[in-house]
């Protein structure tokens, strides 16, 4: 079983501080232990020399015991030559294995000794003896190394006493690095098992504080994680959309083709009726007719979701068209909606409005689109207004309702499905832009005081 890369953490940092603690300390003690044997081994000896130094003590065996109870280390006095030994406070056969050696000696060093370790060190000496004749000879002074051993434990004990902090605060250190790395990669791996229990769609980005506090790498990660999502969410949802849409379409198509029959027969025989003298100017029968091109309207929008003619892919009828004859023909189909919810429209067409090459059917599809979700935002009792404005190298049309305009957090209110209404299918809007787009032009809308307004705008140059 894999170790989490905080266990890893720690252990990998713990081992480096016990390894170079260890090693410091060893180099510490060692290095302490050898500048402290040599410098206590020459302070005694310089101390011992200078105490020997112009007097007439004599250098035999007796003065050699007295410096060993003195200076608590062994004692060894040559004349003239190292070999020529004169006194010693080791035991004679001691004093003879120091005499084979001391040749290949230097005035310092380690020696070995009857199976003892020795550091030594030496000091030339003149001093007198009982009689007027001077005496110059070499003073060596052995101390056994287990003099110092006791000091190296301490050192090493000391050592151990800063190894064991040292450890226990790179453990709270690596738990700390750890936790700031592994923190966002838990919400990482969190957000990945989220996306494969749930809809893509749902699943939200990781919040900006969690990522800001992980290192760079991991922060540029979970960025690529959310731009991965949110590309996820994008393709998720354009493919439910093509599937609901193609399922409404095969639907609509099968209701369209079941009412055009129908609608175009009544259609004819209300013309018919219309021509006789006695109902020519019969309001009803102008009513019917307006009914039955709205109706016609909604089935041509039902038509453009079948599969394989969408609105997107149908082909342009365009020729020249004035926006405001269009929206004014418009408003008669409308006129019996308008006045059964009590509303009344306002117009502000300019006189010198110049044309545009549309699709004139599409046009005024887009425009009855925008009207009816006009009236049912709108209160009964209200105004809407219309207005057409030429901009720059396009003509504008707006329709300014007296609802309570689009949420702020209503999202894309131009995507298929969108609506806020409760028995809405979405599709109103969708089609406006599909409609405005194929001709070249924008859409879009403001929040306004009071209501919403929804805008288009074709070129003047036409498609």
């Amino acid at each position: 079983m894999g170790m989490s890369i905080r266990l890893r953490t720690i252990i990998v940092l713990n081992l480096y501080v016990v390894a170079l603690a260890i090693l410091l300390g060893w180099i510490a003690q060692d290095t302490a232990g050898r500048l402290v044997e040599e410098r206590y081994v020459k302070e005694m000896v310089a101390s011992a020399s200078g105490f020997l130094k112009d007097k007439r003590f004599p250098r035999d065996d007796a003065m050699m015991g007295y410096l060993r109870e003195l200076f608590n280390a062994e004692w060894i006095s040559s004349e003239n030559k190292p070999e020529n030994i004169i006194a010693s406070s080791l035991p004679a056969e001691v004093t003879s294995e120091f005499r084979r050696q001391v040749g290949a000696l230097g005035k310092s060093g380690i020696v070995y000794l009857a199976g003892k370790k020795y550091r030594f060190d030496t000091a030339d000496v003149d001093a007198g003896g009982y009689n007027t004749q001077r005496i110059r000879g070499r003073l060596y002074m052995l101390v056994p190394d287990e003099q110092f051993t006791e000091a190296r434990k301490r050192t090493q004990r000391r050592v151990m006493f800063i190894i064991i902090p040292t450890v226990a605060t790179a453990t709270l250190l690596a738990i700390l690095f750890s936790i700031s790395i592994t923190r966002p990669i838990r919400k990482l791996a969190s957000q990945m098992d989220d996306v494969s229990d749930a809809d893509v769609t749902t699943v939200h980005p990781l919040s900006s504080e969690s990522i800001h506090k992980g290192p760079t790498e991991i922060r540029q990660l979970a960025n690529s994680f959310d731009q991965l999502l949110h590309r996820l969410g994008e393709a998720r949802r354009h493919v439910l959309q093509s599937e609901q849409l193609a399922t409404l379409g095969k639907i609509s198509l099968s209701v369209a083709h079941e009412l055009r029959n129908p609608l175009s027969g009544i259609k004819m025989n209300v013309r018919n009726l219309k021509d006789n003298e006695s109902l020519r100017d019969d309001p009803g029968i102008a009513a019917i007719l307006r009914e039955i091109d709205r109706m016609g309207l909604y089935l041509d929008e039902l038509m453009n979701l079948s599969p394989g003619n969408c609105s997107e892919d149908r082909i342009l009828a365009p020729s020249p068209a004035c926006l405001s004859e269009l929206a004014d023909s418009v408003l008669v189909i409308l006129a019996g909606k308008l006045r059964h919810a009590k509303i009344e429209v306002q117009t502000d067409f300019p006189a010198d409005e110049p044309d545009v090459n549309v699709d004139a059917d599409q046009i005024r599809q887009a425009m009855m689109n925008l009207l009816v979700n006009a009236v049912e935002a709108s209160p009964a009792g209200s105004v809407i207004h219309l207005s057409i404005r030429q901009t720059g190298d396009g003509v504008r049309f707006s329709v300014r309702d007296a609802g309570a305009g689009v949420p702020v957090d209503a999202g894309d209110v131009f995507a298929a499905f969108a609506t806020s209404k409760p028995n809405g299918v979405g599709l109103g809007l969708y089609i406006c832009k599909q409609i405005i787009t194929r001709h070249g032009g924008r859409i879009g809308y403001d929040n306004s005081e009071p209501g919403a307004t929804f805008w288009f705008e074709i070129p003047i140059g036409g498609t």
